[in-house]
């Protein structure tokens, strides 16, 4: 059996090679930066995400509701397809989502 020669890598004539230099390290400001962008779009989504699925609890809460069909229609399509933007809709039509009961009504004996 031969010995081979060993698995070092030769020596260099002198010439340094940048290939595995590594950069400076930065200063941080830029990637905390980043963060603060990346932590505020998290939080809108989730919000986002949270108050679609209440309005279309809401919705469906609605449809048992007085008011006209087309409303009830109108209103579960609309949390349906954009979500938080029912809340405008619940907010701006007052014959929607109608409560059948009426508060403080005088009563004659």
């Amino acid at each position: 059996m031969s010995s081979t020669a060993s698995s070092s890598p030769a020596p260099s004539s002198g010439a340094s090679s940048t290939a595995n230099v590594t950069p400076p390290p930065t200063s941080g400001a830029g990637s905390f930066i980043v963060g603060v962008w990346v932590f505020y779009a998290i939080l809108y989504l989730i919000i986002w995400v949270v108050s679609g699925i209440a309005a279309f609890v809401a919705s469906l809460i609605c449809l048992g509701f007085r008011g006209s069909i087309s409303d009830k229609i109108i209103g579960f399509v609309i949390a349906f397809i954009m979500g938080p933007l029912y809340w405008l809709y619940f907010s701006l039509n007052k014959d929607y989502c109608v409560s059948s009961y009426q508060v403080n009504q005088m009563q004659s004996f």
